[in-house]
């Protein structure tokens, strides 16, 4: 009787999916950047953080990008990334040129699962 009541809840999380991913899309910046800052004690968030920079100026993702170029104050990006590998969202301080820039540039972009989701990673961007 008990190995039922096991499958049924192992066949409702199952077909859920990740319970994270949707939060992730609908978070605010403040919302991302309180996560962010709660995250960093976490084990496994400084060792992820460096692997995803690693990966970042291994295919020179930001400068291949042309975000650089545009004229403007830096912006400070939050990527969110779920545990399905992928960018999910990214929110900018601003709303301008140079941050649309940034957005369209690391969202959608696949990456190494992350150790807990949804990860939220901050850089601050010239």
């Amino acid at each position: 009787m008990h190995s039922y009541k096991l499958r049924a809840v192992v066949c409702v999380f199952t077909l859920l999916g990740p319970i994270s991913a949707p939060f992730a899309d609908d978070m605010t910046y403040a919302e991302a950047d309180a996560l962010e800052a709660e995250s960093q004690p976490k084990e496994g968030y400084s060792d992820y953080l460096g692997e995803f920079i690693q990966f970042n100026n291994s295919y020179k993702i930001d400068e291949r990008s042309g975000c650089y170029r545009d004229d403007g104050e830096s912006v400070t990006i939050l990527i969110i990334i779920t545990y399905d590998s992928l960018v999910r969202s990214v929110l900018t301080d601003k709303d301008s040129e140079k941050a649309k820039c940034w957005r369209d540039t690391y969202e959608g972009i696949r990456v190494k699962s992350p150790p807990f989701s949804p990860f939220v990673i901050k850089m601050t961007m010239g």
